[in-house]
């Protein structure tokens, strides 16, 4: 692959075990030089980003999560002014419209991808990301 710039560091944040399985085999098979890490919900997530000096470059958001769902989660990496470099995409079965506007009216969300991944959302997803 072939990109001005790519993510080194891909974040999963999903309660679906299988999802996350499929989609850090395709991440890894795409290009194994990312390092994919998975969190199973948006309270894990928080715990994470609260410890860390290294975010991701990139996150896969579910938006539907025990806990604290995806928007809950971008509302409070919002307020705690997080590493501003971290950029997201909501990655969701749902198709409605209004999910997709509300998702991309956060100033980090790159995109939107309805599941499952599969190579060619994954390749339009690192084409945004590179276009930063």
């Amino acid at each position: 692959m072939v990109l001005n710039q790519k993510p080194r560091k891909i974040f999963l944040i999903d309660d679906d075990e299988t999802s996350n399985f499929v989609s850090k085999i395709i991440i890894q098979a795409l290009d194994e030089s990312i390092i994919v890490e998975v969190l199973n919900n948006g309270q894990e997530a928080i715990d994470h980003f609260s410890k860390t000096d290294d975010p991701p470059d990139l996150v896969l958001l579910d938006i539907n999560m025990p806990f604290i769902n995806g928007f809950e989660f971008l509302d409070y990496y919002a307020d705690q002014n997080w590493n501003g470099r971290t950029k997201f995409a909501i990655y969701s079965t749902s198709s409605r419209e209004s999910d997709k506007r509300k998702s991309m009216s956060y100033e980090q969300v790159i995109g939107y991808i309805e599941k499952p991944l599969n190579e060619a959302k994954l390749k339009d997803l690192l084409q945004k990301f590179s276009g930063q």
